[in-house]
């Protein structure tokens, strides 16, 4: 057995991975909370951007989707204060454990 063969392999889910990069940055904070709903009342609320996303991020006035292609999109979001932002953004259900 090589030496590189001995190394222990982690694997993180995208949840953990979130957890470990929002760590690694400064100025950026996370929170993550458990919805007890079923996923597709859920997802339904997160896929209407426009509508959804400004009743959970209070830092989101409002938001528009410029561009769409496949489960890609372009965003222009706008903060309280009329600070205005673009965002690139990848819209992907997950999955309903």
């Amino acid at each position: 057995m090589s030496a590189e063969a001995r190394w222990p392999v982690a694997e993180l889910d995208p949840v953990a991975r979130l957890h470990a990069l929002a760590a690694s940055l400064p100025w950026v904070s996370l929170e993550e909370r458990v919805i007890e709903a079923p996923f597709p009342r859920v997802w339904s609320y997160i896929e209407d951007m426009e509508h959804g996303v400004p009743q959970f991020e209070g830092n989101v006035r409002r938001i528009e989707i410029v561009s769409r292609d496949g489960e890609r999109l372009a965003l222009r979001s706008f903060g309280p204060g009329g600070f205005a932002m673009k965002l690139d953004a990848v819209l992907r259900p997950g999955c309903d454990e």
